[in-house]
């Protein structure tokens, strides 16, 4: 027993370390991103695609801010993608805007999934040097197409995502929202993305990304990727996997929009993608519950369990838990978040990252899609 103790001593010493060092070095990295200039010599072309399904109450904001921009060279093409609500007459009012092409898509085939379809369609309509790929719930402040073409140059990048700043007007949605920082601050150290080039450590956000067109269509756009969920990551990890160059950045303070507006959408959304994002591969999905029980879960447990039984460890695992507390608020408040008493509490939002990695394995297992903007995804 002493010897378990012993282990899981050093395992929560180690894990807590590692998140440190990495809590760091993205907060460095992003940090070195954000000191680049936004001011160019020239403003090469650029062709904003955003595709739209059922966006009533957001894609007047999207086009507007967007619409609105401080960069001349750039046109907006949006596609409405089969909506079953008012966006395809929204988007109308827009319709004589010099700077807006606004189409129709197409009945989705079986072989792909809806948002790559749209983002195909809407490839086939332009081809200048750049492609801005944006959600239509998202919004942009003035400079966005300028800080997005910026740091494409100054990093010499081929593909650019980065994460917006996200907000919910539920409360309750915020102990299921920090779910996928987990990924992004904790296990991958974004600077390492364009130096080691390896697809396993590539990493997206559909609302925003940016490429270079030609690396885009060197490696078979949207269609290479049409029948995959994760369309986002998995555009990264091609382009990784062909040796062009992928950055991840902070983008907060030039893209926002609201994420999931309830638990129930959180769950299901990510739920959604979770499986297909571990390639589908059952075992890898387990691991991963093991380790998020082990670590996220028994943590908090263990250490209230020492003070209980006056363990001779109590202090270094409190000294520990206290370390990890302050590196998952560091990162929450660094992607712009206010003061919630829930981000001191990440053992619940662990508990229901059990609960989706389960829902989405049962789902995969069963053959059972999800209902996503009023369409099954297998």
């Amino acid at each position: 027993m002493e010897t378990l103790n012993y282990l899981y001593l050093t395992l929560i010493i180690i894990v807590t370390l590692y998140f440190g060092a990495v809590t760091l070095i993205n907060y460095f990295t992003f940090k070195h991103y954000n000191r680049f200039s936004s001011d160019l010599k020239e403003e090469p072309a650029v062709d904003v695609l955003i595709p739209a399904r059922n966006e009533e109450k957001n894609v007047e904001k999207c086009l507007e801010t967007i619409l609105n921009q401080n960069y001349e060279n750039y046109r907006v093409y949006i596609i409405d993608d089969n909506s079953e609500d008012k966006t395809w007459e929204l988007i109308q009012k827009f319709k004589d805007h010099p700077k807006l092409t606004a189409v129709q898509s197409k009945p989705l085939p079986k072989t792909w999934k809806g948002k790559q379809h749209a983002l195909h369609q809407l490839t086939k309509l332009c081809h200048s040097e750049y492609t801005l790929c944006c959600d239509a719930d998202m919004s942009f402040k003035p400079d966005f197409i300028r800080f997005s073409i910026s740091r494409m140059i100054r990093l010499k990048a081929d593909m650019i995502s980065g994460w917006p700043r996200h907000s919910t007007k539920n409360k309750n949605t915020l102990f299921i929202l920090p779910i996928v920082y987990l990924i992004s601050f904790f296990l991958l150290p974004v600077g390492l993305i364009p130096k080691l080039k390896n697809r396993h450590l590539a990493f997206a956000i559909g609302q925003f990304i940016c490429f270079r067109r030609k690396a885009l269509d060197a490696v078979g756009g949207y269609e290479a990727i049409k029948n995959e969920i994760n369309e986002d990551v998995f555009i990264a990890r091609l382009l990784t996997e062909k040796k062009f160059a992928v950055y991840f950045i902070d983008a907060k303070d030039h893209i926002s929009g609201e994420w999931y507006a309830t638990p129930q959408t959180a769950i299901q959304g990510y739920g959604r993608v979770i499986t297909n994002f571990f390639h589908n591969r059952t075992v890898i999905l387990l691991a991963a519950l093991v380790f998020i029980f082990i670590y996220f879960i028994l943590f908090p447990v263990t250490v209230a369990s020492a003070f209980v039984f006056h363990d001779w460890d109590r202090w270094i695992l409190l000294l520990f838990y206290l370390l990890f507390l302050a590196e998952w608020n560091f990162n929450i408040y660094g992607r712009g978040f206010r003061f919630n008493w829930r981000f001191l509490l990440p053992v619940v939002t662990f508990i229901m990252t059990e609960y989706v990695f389960v829902y989405s394995l049962d789902r995969r297992i069963k053959g059972i899609g999800y209902q996503w903007k009023n369409r099954n995804v297998l």
